[in-house]
Order: structure tokens, then sequence, then C-alpha cells
């Protein structure tokens, strides 16, 4: 009877340990299915193409292994960050130019260019350390 238990014990622990090599981490499959959205990642100054990027990092914050967990959080609070200043000057992302931060008042333009100091710090910053993960957890190159 003993036998017979430990056998079964063991055929349980090989299965489920094989079953697990066999495909991605939820991570893994999330960091796949949006590898286009991260590639262009801050490239594309939209609105949209924003908020889909939040989207993205704030999902991947939430999957992510705990070294990647601060990394990501990270980019999604410096792209919070850019989208609530673009919301309180009354800009869209793809409004901005030179001309439209000139008319708006001292505070306003500080602000924006804050918001985008700090995401473009951010990206630097955490970004190469997300690629890292990202290819060494999926084995995903990110370009």
């Amino acid at each position: 009877m003993h036998r017979t238990a430990a056998l079964l014990v063991a055929t349980i622990v090989a299965t489920t340990t094989l079953a697990a090599c066999g495909g991605d981490s939820e991570y893994c499959a999330a960091v796949k299915k949006d590898e286009s959205t991260l590639n262009t990642f801050g490239k594309k100054r939209t609105d949209a193409a924003f908020a889909k990027y939040r989207r993205t990092t704030r999902t991947l914050a939430t999957l992510a292994p705990e070294g990647a967990k601060k990394d990501w959080t990270a980019l999604t609070t410096a792209l919070n960050g850019v989208v609530d200043a673009q919301k309180a000057v009354g800009l869209k992302l793809e409004d901005i130019s030179a001309s439209s931060v000139a008319k708006l008042p001292v505070e306003q333009s500080e602000s924006l260019s804050d918001a985008y100091t700090a995401f473009n710090k951010a990206v630097a910053r955490h970004g190469k350390r997300v690629e890292a993960n990202v290819k060494s957890e999926c084995g995903v190159e990110l370009q």
C-alpha cells in the first residue's frame, strides 16, 4: 500500500513538473502578446498609444516576477505622470509642439516638462532592466 501511494505521488509530481515546462508563464504569454506595443514604447506620442503603453505596463507589473515588478511599476508611474500632465494642460500628446507649449502658463509648461523628464529617466533606467528581464525570463528580445 505504501509503495503504491509513493508511486502515485511520484507520478503526480513528475507530471506536474513536466506540464509546467510545456508552456509560457502568464507573464511571458502577456509579453509575447504585447511585444509589438513594447517595441514601440514611447516612440508613438499619441494619447491612444500612451493609453495602450500604460495598460500594457500595468498588466506586466502585475504579472512580473518579483525582481521585475519594481521596474514595470516605475514605467507605469512615469506613463501616468505624462498622461495626467497632458490632461491637466488640456493638450493631446499628438498636439504637443514648441508653439503649443509656449502658449501655456509657466506652471503648466513646467509641469509638462517635469512629467516628460521623469518619463525619459524612467525609460532609461527601468527600460533596460525590463528588456533584460524579458529576454532572460521569456526569451523575447525587445528592439
